[in-house]
């Protein structure tokens, strides 16, 4: 085939010409790849194990893990939001149920500072401790060690606290508002409520609470359960909310919020599965029109659920 007729016949062929390339290309580019890839796991399969023990525990998840010894039955938790220096105090008493005898009680606490730490037993009896301190890795751990064994029982732990409502959304923290207010609130999921208060924060520790919360006299108060006091102290002009003991649940369940809010309520028809009780729905006060829907909704859904699954609303208040 002479010179004019290969290039009449490329001309006349480019596009196979294109994929005949093409398929060299791949071809050749698989071979080279393959080549890399069987060398790569040579090496790999050889790399020493340079691991030490400490890395190898801290890749174990139970490392991250609560021991069974103790669990929380109750916690008796006050806070004391302050507005304008972006912080808060709190103390927390928690009664707890020691199922092995230890010399150490864990428990997570995070961004918070520790200024005291008491242990008693049913008696009343304080209980010597002899040092605590705060694990500097990702179990934000408070651990309190004792100069002696625990026994099997039930104990008191009570702790003073405080911390931050800043630069933060999760926790307890602090928001501004549009119009000019503030308010702060809680947000514990997954493992939050750390930063909030000293707890047993993993899930399956469940416990009830009795929860006390301070707030301005004109401000609103809220948590999971209902308030069963509010006493005016003129000594620092604020409010001291009590709200009554909740069903037993998890630490990311728990919730706070003290803010300038109005709110709508309606009832709640149970069809005699349960008690009736109160839906509320809260908004800022310049929007208080804007909530009709939600709250419509919300009373339609929730008696919707509670006669389809025959269920009472184990609450007495919703919102």
């Amino acid at each position: 085939m002479g010179k004019p007729k290969v290039m009449e016949w490329s001309r006349n062929h480019k596009l196979l010409i294109f994929f005949i390339m093409a398929a060299l290309c791949f071809f050749v580019s698989t071979v080279a790849l393959a080549t890399l890839d069987r060398d790569a796991c040579k090496l790999i399969e050889h790399k020493p194990d340079n691991t030490t023990q400490d890395e190898k525990k801290i890749e174990d998840p139970n490392y991250y893990r609560l021991p069974r010894s103790v669990e929380p039955e109750n916690y008796k938790l006050m806070l004391n939001p302050n507005t304008t220096n972006n912080s808060f105090a709190g103390s927390v008493l928690i009664t707890i149920s020691v199922k092995e005898k230890i010399k150490t009680i864990a428990l997570h606490a995070n961004n918070l500072t520790i200024h005291g730490i008491s242990l008693t037993n049913n008696n009343s009896k304080g209980i010597r401790i002899l040092s605590t301190n705060m694990s500097l890795d990702k179990r934000e751990l408070l651990l309190i060690n004792l100069q002696n064994e625990l026994d099997i029982a039930q104990y008191k732990l009570f702790i003073l606290f405080s911390g931050r409502l800043d630069n933060k959304i999760v926790g307890f923290y602090k928001s501004n508002l549009k119009s000019g207010g503030t308010m702060v609130a809680s947000k514990f999921q997954p493992t939050y409520a750390r930063q909030a208060f000293p707890c047993f924060d993993e899930p399956d520790f469940k416990a009830t609470y009795d929860i006390t919360l301070w707030k301005p006299h004109s401000y609103v108060a809220l948590s999971n359960m209902n308030e069963i006091s509010s006493v005016y102290d003129k000594n620092v002009q604020m409010d001291r909310v009590t709200f009554a003991t909740s069903v037993p649940m998890s630490t990311y369940l728990a919730c706070f919020v003290v803010c300038d809010f109005d709110y709508k309520e309606v009832d709640i028809n149970s069809g005699g599965i349960g008690r009736n009780f109160k839906l509320r729905s809260f908004a800022q006060k310049q929007d208080l029109h804007k909530i009709d829907f939600a709250l419509d909704i919300g009373k339609r859904a929730t008696e919707f659920y509670i006669n389809y699954y025959e269920v009472p609303f184990p609450l007495p208040k919703l919102g």
